[in-house]
């Protein structure tokens, strides 16, 4: 029997970085076709060309649908709402003004929150982390 030497885990900056590009570019495309088609239109087939890769690129990032979606919420408003975790009661009331008209802008994506099982997932665990946060803003 030959002897195999321990293989070494490979680790590369530059490779962590692509895969981290490659995500976002994904995830992006995920939200636009959301937004545009509602959860009926995402297909990896639609994805991968939104995105500009192989629908075999999307699987390897991405195996199961629920996992696309669940990504798309992580940060269902990426930079376009303030953070759902006010820090005192004094900016809760700006807080809360400023976050709902951004909701108006972002409805096919709301649709879809509301329509996909891993949507109202995502939803329910949000609105526990915003109501922990309204919690701890009184409290302070």
């Amino acid at each position: 029997m030959k002897h195999r030497s321990p293989s070494r885990a490979y680790r590369s900056p530059l490779r962590d970085d692509q895969s981290r590009v490659t995500r976002e570019r994904i995830e992006d495309a995920v939200r636009a076709l959301m937004s545009e088609r509602g959860p009926d239109g995402l297909t990896y087939a639609a994805l991968a060309a939104r995105a500009g890769m192989t629908e075999r690129t999307v699987y390897r990032h991405f195996p199961h649908r629920r996992d696309l979606i669940a990504a798309m919420w992580r940060e269902p408003v990426k930079g376009v709402a303030p953070p759902m975790d006010p820090k005192t009661v004094d900016n809760l009331v700006p807080h809360v003004r400023g976050f709902f008209p951004v909701l108006d802008t972002l409805s096919g994506l709301a649709l879809s929150m509301m329509t996909t099982p891993e949507g109202r997932e995502v939803h329910l665990r949000g609105c526990r982390e915003w109501i922990g946060g309204i919690a701890r803003a009184v409290k302070r």
